[in-house]
């Protein structure tokens, strides 16, 4: 009896055992954990997903899963993640492959990446690389003061502290502004709101280092930037909105103004540049010079623009002078717009005239036969209209007009060309009728021989 109930229980587990799936193994040998779960679909591709459920009385709700997703590719599976949730796609937390873990994200790219908001209990702190204490870097918190961090430890003192008023001090507890800095500060970026009042910076230096351009920016669009010492009433140097700039104003009217005189120089008892408003530049021996000044010599007043080439020991040589509208170039006293003392290199040079010698080619002009001109040449050693070289060195030359004159003689020059051609033509076409006479001569004559003969044999 006992054998045979014995036999018939031995069947029983027999039947158990080789009824469960193959890819959920429980309560063998192996594994050694006494559940395992094969991710196995031979030949299969796509998604997959195993695990745990707690569910409710009749399956209707899931309370909690603990599992694993993944792909499929021609039946090897691969993991995605594991998660702890409600099912694969609605869960709460999930583990990559690589270690990292998500809370509220199922792509967590750090060894911890919670997306959403983390609590701690007051009190409690939050360390790194081993137990809260000396040498271990650590936040903590208390309802009165707010958030520390203390990056070696507590017993070494807090390095920031953000106050529960929203204040932050930087080695300093209990900050009464909101950024009190106990010690030195350097930043990439520092902005001071302070309403109506300028902050004051305790040195008597604003410097920068860097390579390439270094910014001081007003960040309202409106604002200006202005640099004033002396107290607070005057202005020294103002920029605008708009890019303008006024040294000693700030009734800006150009990209720059000035008020009062600018010299430009390298040394201290002479300038190399001037741009002045006064009346007097006896003391100054400079390249440049704008000013109202008498004109030397005349004792009028004028207004000059002086370009001076250097300091000379006797005084200033003034070699290019603007008067009242007349530019000279290496002389003092210009009669012209422009007056010129020297040599003039020009790629191009563009003169307005007020008529052309055209008339020359009128029936009403009288041209001058070549035995008039021979004789004017003979008598004054130049042609007609034009000047003598005596004339030219005296008085010098007009270009416009001079031009004029030079054309007139070539348009007559043309004239005597076209007469000549029409000679040369005309003698060319008589040579060619004197040839036909000689031809027709030469014929005449042999038929007179012709005649001759005859009548020789008729005699």
């Amino acid at each position: 009896m006992r054998k045979t109930i014995l036999t018939v229980l031995l069947l029983g587990v027999t039947s158990i055992v080789n009824s469960q799936d193959t890819n959920v193994q429980i309560g063998l040998n192996a594994p050694a954990n006494g559940v395992k779960i094969k991710a196995n679909w031979p030949g299969a591709n796509g998604g997959w997903t195993r695990g745990y459920q707690i569910v409710n009385q009749n399956d209707s709700e899931t309370f909690i899963s603990f599992g694993s997703y993944g792909s499929i590719n021609n039946g090897v599976s691969s993991l995605t993640y594991s998660y702890i949730g409600k099912a694969y796609n609605n869960a709460y937390m999930f583990f990559k492959p690589n270690g990292n873990i998500g809370i509220g994200t199922n792509d967590p790219k750090e060894k911890l990446d919670v997306n959403g908001s983390i609590i701690i209990k007051e009190g409690s702190n939050l360390s790194w690389g081993g137990k809260y204490g000396a040498g271990i870097p650590t936040i903590a918190s208390n309802n009165t003061s707010g958030i520390f961090f203390y990056p070696n430890g507590s017993t070494l003192g807090a390095t920031m502290n953000i106050h529960k008023s929203g204040n932050v001090g930087i080695g300093k507890s209990g900050p009464s502004e909101k950024l009190e800095v106990v010690g030195n500060v350097k930043a990439s970026s520092f902005i001071v709101n302070s309403g109506l009042f300028s902050s004051d910076l305790n040195s008597n230096m604003l410097s920068f280092s860097r390579d390439g351009v270094s910014y001081i920016n007003n960040r309202n669009s409106n604002g200006s930037i202005a640099i004033r010492t002396g107290g607070t009433a005057n202005v020294d140097l103002l920029v605008d909105a708009k890019g303008d700039v006024g040294i000693g104003t700030t009734n800006l009217s150009s990209k720059l103004t000035v008020k009062g005189d600018i010299a430009v120089g390298n040394g201290s008892n002479y300038k190399d540049i001037i741009l002045k408003t006064g009346n007097n530049i006896s003391g100054y021996n400079g390249v440049f010079e704008i000013t109202p000044k008498t004109k030397p010599g005349s004792g009028t007043a004028q207004q000059v623009t002086y370009f001076k080439n250097a300091e000379h020991p006797t005084g200033k040589t003034i070699h290019n002078v603007l008067i009242d509208g007349r530019v000279g170039i290496g002389t003092t006293t210009p009669g012209e717009k422009l007056a010129v003392n020297g040599t003039v290199h020009a790629k191009e040079v563009r003169v307005d005239l007020n008529g052309w010698p055209d008339y020359v080619f009128t029936d009403e002009y009288t041209l001058p036969t070549l035995e008039e001109v021979e004789q004017h040449i003979s008598e004054k050693g130049h042609l007609v209209n034009i000047p003598s070289a005596k004339e030219v060195t005296k008085n010098g030359v007009q270009l416009g007009e001079m031009n004029k004159k030079l054309l007139e003689k070539i348009e007559e020059l043309t004239l005597y060309t076209i007469q000549q051609e029409k000679e040369i033509k005309n003698l060319q076409k008589q040579k060619g009728d004197i040839q036909v006479l000689k031809e027709e001569n030469r014929e005449l004559k042999e038929r007179l021989n012709k005649i001759e003969e005859l009548l020789q044999k008729n005699r």
